[in-house]
Protein backbone atom coordinates (compact mmCIF):
# COMPACT_ATOMS: atom_id res chain seq x y z
CA UNK A 1 0.00 0.00 0.00
CA UNK A 2 1.46 3.38 -0.83
CA UNK A 3 0.23 6.76 -0.01
CA UNK A 4 0.88 9.53 -2.53
CA UNK A 5 1.42 12.90 -1.42
CA UNK A 6 0.57 16.11 -3.96
CA UNK A 7 1.95 18.99 -2.39
CA UNK A 8 -0.45 22.28 -3.65
CA UNK A 9 1.52 25.44 -4.58
CA UNK A 10 -1.18 27.66 -4.16
CA UNK A 11 -2.82 26.32 -0.35
CA UNK A 12 0.58 26.18 1.14
CA UNK A 13 -0.04 23.07 3.06
CA UNK A 14 0.07 19.04 1.97
CA UNK A 15 -2.97 17.08 1.70
CA UNK A 16 -3.28 13.36 1.17
CA UNK A 17 -4.85 12.91 -2.53
CA UNK A 18 -5.18 9.12 -2.75
CA UNK A 19 -4.16 5.68 -2.11
CA UNK A 20 -2.86 3.10 -4.94
CA UNK A 21 -3.02 -0.16 -3.73
CA UNK A 22 -0.19 -2.61 -5.88
CA UNK A 23 -1.56 -5.22 -8.28
CA UNK A 24 -0.82 -7.35 -10.94
CA UNK A 25 -3.69 -9.24 -13.22
CA UNK A 26 -5.02 -7.48 -16.37
CA UNK A 27 -8.66 -6.36 -14.82
CA UNK A 28 -6.90 -4.81 -12.20
CA UNK A 29 -4.57 -2.95 -14.02
CA UNK A 30 -7.64 -1.50 -15.63
CA UNK A 31 -8.98 -0.21 -12.65
CA UNK A 32 -5.44 1.19 -11.34
CA UNK A 33 -5.69 2.96 -14.78
CA UNK A 34 -9.07 4.77 -13.67
CA UNK A 35 -7.74 5.35 -10.46
CA UNK A 36 -4.85 7.13 -11.59
CA UNK A 37 -7.03 8.91 -13.93
CA UNK A 38 -9.09 10.38 -11.26
CA UNK A 39 -5.51 11.14 -9.65
CA UNK A 40 -4.86 13.43 -11.75
CA UNK A 41 -7.74 14.99 -12.31
CA UNK A 42 -7.32 15.79 -8.20
CA UNK A 43 -3.97 16.82 -8.84
CA UNK A 44 -5.21 19.40 -11.69
CA UNK A 45 -7.69 20.76 -9.33
CA UNK A 46 -5.61 21.28 -6.33
CA UNK A 47 -2.50 23.12 -8.22
CA UNK A 48 -5.24 25.14 -10.24
CA UNK A 49 -5.47 28.06 -7.60
CA UNK A 50 -9.56 27.14 -8.13
CA UNK A 51 -11.71 27.01 -5.30
CA UNK A 52 -11.70 24.31 -3.78
CA UNK A 53 -15.09 22.42 -2.88
CA UNK A 54 -15.59 19.71 -0.12
CA UNK A 55 -18.33 17.95 -1.91
CA UNK A 56 -15.91 17.74 -5.30
CA UNK A 57 -13.19 16.57 -3.64
CA UNK A 58 -15.67 13.88 -1.67
CA UNK A 59 -16.28 12.62 -5.16
CA UNK A 60 -13.28 12.65 -7.10
CA UNK A 61 -11.88 10.63 -3.91
CA UNK A 62 -14.26 8.15 -3.95
CA UNK A 63 -14.72 7.65 -7.79
CA UNK A 64 -10.77 7.17 -7.48
CA UNK A 65 -11.47 4.20 -4.77
CA UNK A 66 -13.99 2.40 -6.51
CA UNK A 67 -12.19 2.22 -9.65
CA UNK A 68 -9.28 0.44 -7.86
CA UNK A 69 -11.08 -1.99 -5.98
CA UNK A 70 -13.44 -2.48 -9.87
CA UNK A 71 -16.82 -2.60 -7.51
CA UNK A 72 -19.01 0.20 -5.05
CA UNK A 73 -17.65 0.49 -2.45
CA UNK A 74 -19.06 0.06 1.18
CA UNK A 75 -20.15 3.69 3.55
CA UNK A 76 -17.81 1.98 6.33
CA UNK A 77 -14.84 0.71 3.98
CA UNK A 78 -14.79 4.44 2.93
CA UNK A 79 -14.86 5.96 6.02
CA UNK A 80 -11.80 3.22 7.15
CA UNK A 81 -9.70 3.60 3.79
CA UNK A 82 -9.82 7.02 2.61
CA UNK A 83 -6.96 9.17 3.96
CA UNK A 84 -8.93 12.28 3.17
CA UNK A 85 -11.27 11.82 5.16
CA UNK A 86 -10.04 13.69 8.44
CA UNK A 87 -9.01 16.02 6.32
CA UNK A 88 -12.40 16.77 4.15
CA UNK A 89 -14.27 16.27 7.76
CA UNK A 90 -12.92 19.99 8.94
CA UNK A 91 -13.36 22.07 5.88
CA UNK A 92 -15.98 24.24 5.20
CA UNK A 93 -17.58 24.50 1.68
CA UNK A 94 -16.06 27.65 1.00
CA UNK A 95 -12.09 29.16 -0.31
CA UNK A 96 -9.45 27.43 1.98
CA UNK A 97 -7.71 30.94 1.19
CA UNK A 98 -10.05 33.23 2.52
CA UNK A 99 -7.35 36.25 3.24
CA UNK A 100 -7.01 35.95 -1.00
CA UNK A 101 -10.74 35.68 -1.69
CA UNK A 102 -11.46 38.71 0.43
CA UNK A 103 -9.27 40.61 -1.29
CA UNK A 104 -10.00 39.54 -4.75
CA UNK A 105 -13.45 40.24 -3.90
CA UNK A 106 -12.24 43.89 -2.60
CA UNK A 107 -10.57 44.36 -5.88
CA UNK A 108 -13.94 43.33 -8.17
CA UNK A 109 -15.87 45.56 -5.85
CA UNK A 110 -13.83 48.72 -6.31
CA UNK A 111 -12.87 48.86 -2.76
CA UNK A 112 -10.09 48.95 -0.49
CA UNK A 113 -11.34 47.72 3.18
CA UNK A 114 -8.63 47.50 6.54
CA UNK A 115 -9.84 44.86 9.03
CA UNK A 116 -10.35 44.92 12.86
CA UNK A 117 -7.67 42.16 13.84
CA UNK A 118 -9.91 41.18 16.34
CA UNK A 119 -13.00 41.71 15.34
CA UNK A 120 -13.38 41.65 11.98
CA UNK A 121 -15.34 44.92 11.12
CA UNK A 122 -14.13 47.31 8.89
CA UNK A 123 -11.78 50.15 10.23
CA UNK A 124 -10.98 52.00 7.10
CA UNK A 125 -13.19 51.82 3.86
CA UNK A 126 -12.51 53.72 0.50
CA UNK A 127 -11.88 53.18 -3.23
CA UNK A 128 -14.06 53.80 -6.44
CA UNK A 129 -16.62 50.93 -5.38
CA UNK A 130 -17.63 53.12 -2.26
CA UNK A 131 -18.25 56.62 -4.68
CA UNK A 132 -20.10 54.09 -7.37
CA UNK A 133 -22.08 52.58 -4.54
CA UNK A 134 -23.21 55.93 -3.32
CA UNK A 135 -23.69 57.47 -6.24
CA UNK A 136 -26.41 54.71 -6.91
CA UNK A 137 -28.12 55.03 -3.87
CA UNK A 138 -27.88 58.92 -4.43
CA UNK A 139 -26.71 59.62 -1.08
CA UNK A 140 -26.11 62.79 -2.51
CA UNK A 141 -29.52 63.81 -2.82
CA UNK A 142 -31.05 62.60 0.48
CA UNK A 143 -31.57 65.34 3.07
CA UNK A 144 -28.78 64.93 5.54
CA UNK A 145 -25.50 63.29 5.86
CA UNK A 146 -26.27 61.29 9.08
CA UNK A 147 -29.43 60.13 6.53
CA UNK A 148 -27.00 59.03 4.29
CA UNK A 149 -24.82 57.32 6.01
CA UNK A 150 -27.54 55.49 7.49
CA UNK A 151 -28.82 54.54 4.12
CA UNK A 152 -25.37 53.25 3.06
CA UNK A 153 -25.53 51.15 6.21
CA UNK A 154 -28.39 50.00 5.57
CA UNK A 155 -27.67 48.40 2.38
CA UNK A 156 -24.17 46.65 3.89
CA UNK A 157 -25.66 45.34 7.33
CA UNK A 158 -23.30 42.11 6.42
CA UNK A 159 -20.33 44.18 6.30
CA UNK A 160 -20.82 46.29 8.99
CA UNK A 161 -22.25 43.69 11.81
CA UNK A 162 -24.72 45.96 12.29
CA UNK A 163 -28.59 45.01 13.46
CA UNK A 164 -29.84 48.61 13.50
CA UNK A 165 -27.40 51.13 12.38
CA UNK A 166 -30.35 53.78 13.16
CA UNK A 167 -30.60 52.46 16.88
CA UNK A 168 -26.75 52.28 17.27
CA UNK A 169 -25.44 55.65 16.30
CA UNK A 170 -26.09 58.47 17.05
CA UNK A 171 -24.62 61.54 15.76
CA UNK A 172 -21.66 62.89 18.26
CA UNK A 173 -20.26 66.53 15.82
CA UNK A 174 -20.28 67.10 12.21
CA UNK A 175 -17.88 69.18 10.15
CA UNK A 176 -17.53 71.44 6.84
CA UNK A 177 -13.51 72.13 6.29
CA UNK A 178 -12.42 74.52 3.83
CA UNK A 179 -12.55 72.47 0.76
CA UNK A 180 -16.30 71.73 1.71
CA UNK A 181 -15.73 68.03 2.38
CA UNK A 182 -17.91 67.15 4.98
CA UNK A 183 -17.32 64.79 8.51
CA UNK A 184 -19.77 63.51 10.34
CA UNK A 185 -18.49 61.45 13.59
CA UNK A 186 -21.15 58.62 14.92
CA UNK A 187 -20.71 57.40 18.89
CA UNK A 188 -22.13 53.32 18.73
CA UNK A 189 -24.58 52.84 21.58
CA UNK A 190 -26.74 49.69 22.20
CA UNK A 191 -30.39 49.66 23.45
CA UNK A 192 -29.29 53.10 24.56
CA UNK A 193 -26.45 52.62 26.75
CA UNK A 194 -23.02 53.93 24.96
CA UNK A 195 -19.81 51.98 24.37
CA UNK A 196 -16.94 53.15 24.81
CA UNK A 197 -14.22 54.11 22.57
CA UNK A 198 -16.34 52.72 19.83
CA UNK A 199 -17.04 55.33 17.14
CA UNK A 200 -17.82 55.49 13.19
CA UNK A 201 -16.77 58.73 11.11
CA UNK A 202 -18.27 59.10 7.55
CA UNK A 203 -16.33 61.80 5.18
CA UNK A 204 -18.46 63.12 2.07
CA UNK A 205 -16.46 65.25 -1.17
CA UNK A 206 -17.86 68.49 -1.75
CA UNK A 207 -20.56 67.26 -4.36
CA UNK A 208 -22.48 65.47 -1.42
CA UNK A 209 -20.70 61.50 -2.50
CA UNK A 210 -19.47 59.22 0.56
CA UNK A 211 -15.76 58.45 -0.51
CA UNK A 212 -14.00 57.04 3.07
CA UNK A 213 -15.44 55.69 6.27
CA UNK A 214 -13.08 55.27 9.44
CA UNK A 215 -14.36 53.59 12.69
CA UNK A 216 -13.32 51.72 15.66
CA UNK A 217 -16.63 49.74 17.19
CA UNK A 218 -17.75 46.50 17.48
CA UNK A 219 -20.35 44.33 15.83
CA UNK A 220 -23.94 44.60 18.03
CA UNK A 221 -23.80 42.99 21.46
CA UNK A 222 -26.65 41.33 21.26
CA UNK A 223 -25.98 39.02 24.34
CA UNK A 224 -25.27 42.18 26.91
CA UNK A 225 -28.92 42.82 29.35
CA UNK A 226 -28.49 46.06 29.64
CA UNK A 227 -30.87 46.42 32.43
CA UNK A 228 -28.53 43.79 34.46
CA UNK A 229 -26.84 46.37 36.66
CA UNK A 230 -26.79 45.47 40.51
CA UNK A 231 -25.18 48.14 41.90
CA UNK A 232 -25.56 51.40 41.90
CA UNK A 233 -23.54 54.59 40.87
CA UNK A 234 -23.18 55.82 44.34
CA UNK A 235 -21.66 52.15 44.82
CA UNK A 236 -19.38 51.92 41.93
CA UNK A 237 -17.78 55.54 42.85
CA UNK A 238 -16.93 53.99 46.81
CA UNK A 239 -15.20 51.33 44.91
CA UNK A 240 -13.14 53.51 42.77
CA UNK A 241 -12.40 55.68 45.83
CA UNK A 242 -11.22 52.68 48.20
CA UNK A 243 -9.15 51.24 45.47
CA UNK A 244 -7.70 54.88 44.34
CA UNK A 245 -6.43 55.39 48.28
CA UNK A 246 -4.00 52.67 47.36
CA UNK A 247 -2.52 54.66 44.41
CA UNK A 248 -2.53 57.93 46.02
CA UNK A 249 -3.86 60.28 48.61
CA UNK A 250 -7.12 61.71 47.78
CA UNK A 251 -6.71 65.25 48.65
CA UNK A 252 -10.09 67.69 48.50
CA UNK A 253 -10.15 70.42 46.13
CA UNK A 254 -11.62 74.45 46.69
CA UNK A 255 -14.01 75.84 45.26
CA UNK A 256 -11.47 77.69 42.77
CA UNK A 257 -9.75 74.34 41.88
CA UNK A 258 -13.20 73.32 40.95
CA UNK A 259 -13.91 75.85 38.80
CA UNK A 260 -10.66 75.63 37.14
CA UNK A 261 -11.33 72.10 36.12
CA UNK A 262 -14.80 71.98 35.69
CA UNK A 263 -14.96 69.29 38.16
CA UNK A 264 -17.54 69.25 41.29
CA UNK A 265 -17.28 65.91 42.50
CA UNK A 266 -16.72 62.02 41.52
CA UNK A 267 -19.21 60.83 38.67
CA UNK A 268 -20.21 57.73 37.57
CA UNK A 269 -21.85 56.74 34.22
CA UNK A 270 -23.58 54.03 32.44
CA UNK A 271 -21.48 52.49 29.25
CA UNK A 272 -20.92 49.30 27.64
CA UNK A 273 -16.72 48.66 28.00
CA UNK A 274 -15.55 45.80 25.68
CA UNK A 275 -12.63 44.16 26.58
CA UNK A 276 -9.56 44.50 23.61
CA UNK A 277 -8.34 41.26 23.63
CA UNK A 278 -11.65 38.76 24.16
CA UNK A 279 -14.12 41.23 22.57
CA UNK A 280 -16.37 40.67 25.49
CA UNK A 281 -19.12 43.26 25.99
CA UNK A 282 -19.53 44.61 29.72
CA UNK A 283 -22.59 46.53 31.13
CA UNK A 284 -19.74 49.03 33.45
CA UNK A 285 -20.18 52.10 35.64
CA UNK A 286 -17.53 54.77 34.34
CA UNK A 287 -16.47 56.69 36.99
CA UNK A 288 -14.51 59.71 36.39
CA UNK A 289 -12.83 60.91 39.80
CA UNK A 290 -10.30 63.81 40.62
CA UNK A 291 -8.09 62.88 43.56
CA UNK A 292 -5.81 66.11 43.45
CA UNK A 293 -5.14 69.11 41.37
CA UNK A 294 -3.13 66.83 38.52
CA UNK A 295 -4.55 63.50 38.30
CA UNK A 296 -7.83 62.35 36.74
CA UNK A 297 -8.31 59.12 37.04
CA UNK A 298 -10.82 56.80 34.87
CA UNK A 299 -12.03 53.28 36.64
CA UNK A 300 -14.67 50.71 34.71
CA UNK A 301 -16.38 48.30 37.00
CA UNK A 302 -18.72 45.94 36.72
CA UNK A 303 -22.13 46.68 36.80
CA UNK A 304 -23.55 43.49 37.93
CA UNK A 305 -19.88 42.04 40.17
CA UNK A 306 -18.53 44.89 41.24
CA UNK A 307 -15.45 44.00 39.48
CA UNK A 308 -12.56 46.52 38.29
CA UNK A 309 -12.22 45.50 34.81
CA UNK A 310 -9.79 48.79 34.05
CA UNK A 311 -8.41 51.89 35.45
CA UNK A 312 -5.70 54.32 34.50
CA UNK A 313 -5.24 57.82 34.82
CA UNK A 314 -6.68 60.38 32.44
CA UNK A 315 -4.33 63.03 32.86
CA UNK A 316 -3.03 64.52 29.53
CA UNK A 317 0.90 64.77 30.55
CA UNK A 318 2.23 64.85 27.14
CA UNK A 319 2.55 67.61 24.66
CA UNK A 320 3.90 70.85 23.99
CA UNK A 321 5.29 72.61 26.45
CA UNK A 322 8.50 74.94 26.97
CA UNK A 323 11.77 74.02 28.66
CA UNK A 324 15.17 75.37 29.76
CA UNK A 325 18.44 74.05 28.08
CA UNK A 326 22.04 74.83 27.81
CA UNK A 327 23.39 76.25 24.20
CA UNK A 328 27.33 75.69 23.17
CA UNK A 329 28.19 78.42 24.83
CA UNK A 330 26.74 77.74 27.94
CA UNK A 331 23.79 80.23 27.85
CA UNK A 332 20.64 78.84 29.21
CA UNK A 333 17.86 79.66 26.84
CA UNK A 334 14.19 78.69 26.91
CA UNK A 335 12.83 76.31 24.01
CA UNK A 336 10.02 75.41 22.75
CA UNK A 337 10.04 71.03 22.96
CA UNK A 338 7.24 67.99 22.86
CA UNK A 339 6.68 66.08 26.14
CA UNK A 340 6.45 62.52 26.50
CA UNK A 341 6.91 60.74 29.41
CA UNK A 342 10.22 62.31 31.02
CA UNK A 343 11.58 62.84 27.61
CA UNK A 344 11.36 66.07 26.31
CA UNK A 345 12.12 65.98 22.32
CA UNK A 346 13.49 69.05 19.70
CA UNK A 347 10.03 70.14 18.40
CA UNK A 348 8.27 73.01 18.56
CA UNK A 349 4.70 71.73 18.34
CA UNK A 350 3.01 75.09 19.16
CA UNK A 351 3.37 75.99 15.43
CA UNK A 352 0.12 75.95 13.48
CA UNK A 353 1.34 73.29 11.34
CA UNK A 354 1.02 70.56 14.08
CA UNK A 355 -2.78 72.00 14.69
Amino acid sequence: MRFWLLKSRNLGFLIVACMLLATSSGSQNNSLQKSKAWQNKQHRLLTSGQRLVRSELQSINTNALRALSGRKLQKSATRVESPLRPVLKNWEPRSLNLAASREQAQRRSGLAIHWHEKNRTPVFITGEGLTRQSERLQLSKIGSPAQAVMTYLRENLDLFKLDEPAQELRVVSEKTDGLAMHHIKFQQLYKGVPIWGHNLVAHFDAGGALYAINARYSPTPRDIDVNASRISSQDAISLAETDLTGETEIQPLTDRAKIILNYVKPSAQKYIWVDRQTGTAHLVWHVAIRPNLRDYFYYFIDAGSGAILESYNATNFDGPTSASATDVNGVSRTIKVFEVGNAFFMIDASRDIFN
